[in-house]
């Protein structure tokens, strides 16, 4: 097949054009595309007339295509235009030489969209003319990429001059050509800011566009880890390197921790991934711009609010965090009642949640996206809002029902298809458990927990602003109207009674320690830690007079450290005091978990924390 022959040819060389003639006009076509970024279609376009003089190397006509492509996009316009640059004669100097000189890159162009372009070879050239009309198909250009352009007649069946130049080669130099260009042109080009899913590649190599630095990541998609995983290794110096096991000069391994791992760093000439007993095992590669891989390990894991024996309040890594702004002197005005965050973002992050027994031994599988969106998750999500339960950020809510009672469950959440967080743990409660979760009420936004109000009707998931007795809500939004109407007779933003909190951070203390205390917290002591701060058989109305009779609970006392950041948070004058821990604290709250029951000592608790991500809660805190 001559064709076949001459895209051998043309992926390693650029046919030379006559010599001394004009630029064509495509360069010009390119130069008035209005794509990219402002400037860069004209300076690139200015830049390639020295690729079709006689003294350039063939092999930069094929780069310049490819950063054309990088920079302009894959728009059907844009592939057009420089396919018909590839094309594009070279010039060439008949006094100088009688052929044309090949490039020796076999892996150029290594944008696929501009692959099976056959130049033309200069009238300078002797056959040209027979290699342009009778051998080269007309219309080259806008023979699609992944089309593979073929002929029925033999190689050297042909008859012009450059077709025996070509067929004069040793027949084993041909077929290595062959195979290097068959190699070459199944390679696949990974695109920037994307993630590939692939399952046995061959050829197993991944060629990676040039740029200044570049954050490469892999995951397995198999949940399993008992079949022989695959190894990736990269090059980052050559475009045409095929790097493996073998190592060699900037060949690195990628090495992977529970399916994922991760390399960057500068790709100046482009680069290849390579992939070791790829076998049958999906996987993903993610190529992005700068040092942020595609794929990732959060940093924060999931919020476990609480749960019944059937149902769970969980919450998402927190995002898109804000500041309440302060008001200031002379208008220093306090919400009386309701908290009101900024609105949310427009376009929050997709997150979803995974959650599944943990006897299914899912935190020994694979901990990627791909492998745990795969995985049936447990139970039902019955409603997911966004909520700031923080009252600096905002996450994402879900209410799950169909659990069952006495269950551990490990729980994943994936952000935006690619990321994901390390797994928390939790336990559902006994199947005599029978406080009701309440959630969502915007003056106590950090209540998410079980209390011990009567049984809601099947057709409502929980207690919340709308359904919640105003014989609970009243006398706590009468207690924070009072506390703030005292607050604000001292000048607060003209006077300061600290350099460090004002006004408004101590009535948010307040507000978050005035809910813990009104909202007593239901424990269920089976699924308790042997140390958390518990009071045995409470009466509904034993420390809430306001609570509705109902059978006795029991109650995990709030933290110690909930009213202390009110004394720390308020002016003195107000005279709010907490309990000392050496005398009647402990009958009050939960001592010496997050701060050190010494006087004075911040932190250096027993637990560091009001709860941990294995399910355990010692008091009832926010974070």
């Amino acid at each position: 097949m001559f064709i076949k022959a001459f895209i051998v040819a043309a992926a390693v060389a650029s046919v030379q054009a006559r010599f001394g003639e004009e630029h064509p006009a495509v360069i010009q076509q390119i130069a008035d595309l209005q794509v990219g970024a402002p400037g860069v279609a004209a300076t690139l376009a200015g830049g390639s007339i020295s690729n079709l003089l006689a003294a350039s190397n063939p092999c930069d006509k094929l780069k310049t295509a490819d950063k054309m492509i990088a920079a302009l996009g894959t728009s059907s316009n844009v592939v057009t235009l420089v396919r018909t640059f590839v094309a594009a004669e070279q010039n060439f100097n008949p006094f100088a030489t009688d052929r044309p000189v090949f490039c020796s890159d076999p892996t150029l162009p290594a944008t696929a969209e501009l692959r099976g372009v056959i130049p033309l070879v200069d009238p300078a050239v002797a056959g040209a003319a027979a290699e342009n009309t009778a051998n080269l198909p007309a219309g080259s250009v806008t023979i699609p990429s992944n089309q593979t352009i073929q002929s029925t007649k033999k190689p050297c069946a042909m008859h012009s001059p450059l077709t025996h130049r070509i067929c004069s080669l040793p027949s084993m130099l041909l077929l290595l050509l062959f195979a290097t260009l068959s190699a070459a042109q199944t390679r696949q080009t990974l695109s920037l800011n994307a993630v590939a899913n692939e399952r046995s590649p061959n050829p197993p190599f991944f060629t990676i566009p040039a740029a200044p630095q570049l954050a490469i990541s892999v995951t397995l998609c198999a949940s399993t880890t008992n079949a022989a995983l695959p190894r990736f290794f990269l090059a980052n110096s050559s475009s045409t390197a095929s790097p493996d096991s073998s190592g060699g000069v900037d060949v690195f391994e990628i090495p992977l921790d529970r399916g994922y791992g991760q390399w960057t760093g500068p790709f100046p000439q482009g680069g290849v991934v390579g992939v070791e007993n790829a076998g049958n095992v999906p996987f993903q590669i993610g190529v992005s711009a700068g040092d942020a891989p595609m794929h990732e390990v959060l940093a924060d894991p999931p919020l476990f609010g609480d749960s019944t024996a059937t149902q769970a309040i969980l919450f998402s890594p927190s995002f898109a965090s804000f500041d309440f702004v302060d008001p200031t002197y002379p208008n220093y005005t306090l919400s009386m009642e309701n908290l009101t965050p900024p609105a949310p973002p427009p376009n929050p992050p997709n997150f979803r949640l995974i959650i599944t027994p943990t006897s299914d031994a899912l935190s020994a599988l694979q901990q990627t996206s791909c492998a745990l969106s795969s995985l049936k998750s447990s139970g039902t999500v019955a409603n997911q809002t966004l909520w700031s339960r923080d009252t600096n950020a905002w996450r994402s809510q879900w209410m799950m029902t169909g659990l069952t009672a006495s269950t551990n469950y490990t729980v994943f959440v994936i952000q935006d298809s690619f990321k994901v967080t390390r797994p928390i743990y939790l336990t559902t409660k006994s199947s005599s458990f029978s406080c009701p979760l309440v959630s969502n009420l915007p003056y106590c936004p950090s209540i998410s927990y079980a209390v011990p109000l009567p049984a809601l009707p099947s057709s409502q998931l929980a207690y919340n602003a709308t359904n919640l007795p105003t014989s609970i809500s009243a006398p706590l939004l009468s207690s924070l109207t009072n506390f703030t109407t005292t607050l604000t007779t001292f000048a607060c933003g003209r006077d300061f009674y600290s350099p460090l909190v004002t006004c408004a951070d101590c009535q948010r203390a307040y507000r978050t320690w005035l809910c813990a205390i009104s909202f007593p917290r239901c424990a269920d002591p089976a699924a308790a830690p042997p140390s958390a701060a518990l009071l045995q058989a409470q009466a509904p109305d034993a420390r809430n007079a306001a609570f509705p009779p109902g059978s006795n609970y029991t109650q995990l006392l709030p933290c110690l450290e909930t009213c202390t950041a009110v004394d720390r948070a308020c002016p003195h004058f107000l005279g709010f005091k907490c309990p000392v821990p050496r005398f009647n604290a402990a009958a009050s709250y939960g001592v010496g978990y997050i701060d050190s029951p010494a006087p004075g000592v911040q932190g250096q608790g027993l637990t560091g924390a009001w709860s941990d991500d294995f399910g355990n809660v010692w008091c009832a805190g926010s974070p």
